[in-house]
This record gives C-alpha cells, structure tokens and sequence, in this order.
C-alpha cells in the first residue's frame, strides 16, 4: 500500500487476510494510514480462540506446525480483534461469532470477529 497517498482512501475492507500477513500491526498501521478521516476499516477474519478450550490448544499446536504450510502461511493463534483494537483507531464496533457450516479441520476456523474500525 505504499504507492497509495495518505488519507486518500474511504474504505478499506479486510477478509480472511490478516491471518496470513508477515506483520498484522503494520498492515494495521498502513490501513490508518490512507484511510482519510472518519474513514472505514471494514473486516471479518477467523480468530484464535479464547484461552482455556480444547479449540485454542489446537489452534496452537496446528499453527506452529502444519496449518501455515497447507493454507498459506496462516496463522490460527492470531488475536486479531485484539491487535485491531489496540492500534489506535477513533471508534471501533466489532463481535466475535462462531461461523456455521464448518467441518472437519474447518473447525479450526470457527471462531470469526468481524467490525468496523473507524479512522
């Protein structure tokens, strides 16, 4: 997002991606960055867990060894509506959700967040 001006952009919308990036924070800060005042951060992307279930040790055990080979170098243990809620946007409206329609290893990915972030 480099070649894009500062605070040049309305929306940014985010999908399943942040699991999958070198540096969440700093694709956080980018999106803040062009995104112009009172600008949106549209996003849903699975989650880590919460600490405490069968699911979240999993999340772990899997991230660490075959899950970021198999689908892109994506991360289960990620907190991601945490890192966007410590990254300093002026409001933020997010929930976490458990997606349906997941089988088999998808169930890895069953705890979503999705929210709007605003600049």
């Amino acid at each position: 997002m480099k070649d894009v001006e500062s605070e040049s952009i309305d929306a940014v919308v985010s999908t399943l991606v942040l699991c999958s990036v070198a540096d969440v924070m700093q694709v956080l800060k980018e999106v803040k960055r062009i995104l112009a005042v009172g600008g949106k951060f549209y996003f849903w992307e699975h989650v880590h867990e919460r600490p405490g279930s069968y699911l979240h040790t999993i999340q772990n055990l899997m991230s660490m060894f075959i899950w970021p080979l198999l689908f892109d170098n994506c991360q289960l243990n990620r907190n991601i509506d945490d890192m966007i809620a410590k990254s300093g946007f002026s409001s933020l409206t997010q929930n976490r959700f458990y997606a349906t329609g997941t089988t088999g290893l998808f169930q890895l990915i069953k705890p979503h967040a999705r929210g709007i972030a605003t600049k």
